[in-house]
């Protein structure tokens, strides 16, 4: 005895069946890096942020200094870690050239003109 079974799709463009069938595969959708940087928001938005196995990305908090390192092992597990970070100035560090400043350099040639006259 043959089954027969109703096709609710027949008689249906392929374009309209496609768009009827109630189990769709959502997309993930990956922010799109902002000159090289990817933003989140927060731990929680990098903790959600989407990597493949295997991988490790550093991604951004788009209001604080802080910076996520999220590492994504074989299996899929991923780890989270965070970072603050500041602006590091351009200092002269302990035993570097001392600098010298225009006034302190006049100073230094005036007492040097002034011991000259009084030797000789």
């Amino acid at each position: 005895m043959a089954y027969q079974y109703a096709n609710p799709y027949a008689g249906i463009p392929m374009a309209q069946a496609v768009q009827a069938w109630p189990y769709q595969a959502q997309m993930q959708q990956y922010q799109q890096p902002v000159n090289g940087l990817v933003k989140v928001s927060g731990i929680e938005g990098a903790r959600a942020y989407q990597l493949p196995p295997n991988s490790v990305m550093p991604l951004f908090d788009a209001d604080r200094d802080v910076v996520y390192r999220k590492v994504v092992d074989g299996n899929g597990m991923a780890t989270v870690t965070a970072y603050s970070y500041s602006e590091i100035k351009n200092e002269p560090q302990g035993g570097s050239t001392p600098v010298v400043t225009r006034e302190e350099f006049d100073e230094l040639c005036a007492r040097v003109a002034a011991l000259t006259e009084a030797k000789g």
